[in-house]
């Protein structure tokens, strides 16, 4: 009965991987040339604390790539200096989408400790019906 149980442990383990997809989101954002984005999510809905999803770099041209793996539908956002982009992403799905001009901080917005970010919903061109 031991044996079974460490089994199917050991199974679980090594097949959790399998139960994640890739999911892909891409866009164009030319201010943005030349910087590092990161993609994150909520570890959890009770804490809030953040987790990074992936990293991209924004070419000369604007183009940037995140590649990551979920297993189930999430809310995920990108801060973006004074705005914050929000996107439900579901697994095994490709996302072309539309980031805002930059805007930077203000000197006061800085230094500012109960400064928000403007939160929108990130618009994606290929979305399904």
């Amino acid at each position: 009965m031991k044996k079974l149980k460490l089994f199917i442990h050991i199974f679980l383990l090594f097949n959790l991987p399998v139960f994640s997809q890739q999911v892909s989101i891409k866009g164009n954002a030319k201010s943005y040339a030349g910087e590092e984005l990161i993609w994150k999510c909520y570890d959890d809905q009770i804490s809030f604390n953040e987790k990074e999803l992936a990293r991209a770099f924004v070419n000369n041209d604007g183009d940037f790539v995140f590649t990551f793996r979920i297993s189930e539908t999430i809310l995920s956002f990108i801060h973006l200096n004074v705005f914050k982009g929000i996107l439900y992403i579901e697994p095994n799905k490709d996302y072309e989408i539309i980031l805002p001009q930059k805007v930077n901080k203000l000197p006061e917005d800085e230094l500012n400790p109960f400064f928000e970010e403007t939160e929108f919903h990130i618009r994606v061109l290929n979305a399904d019906e």
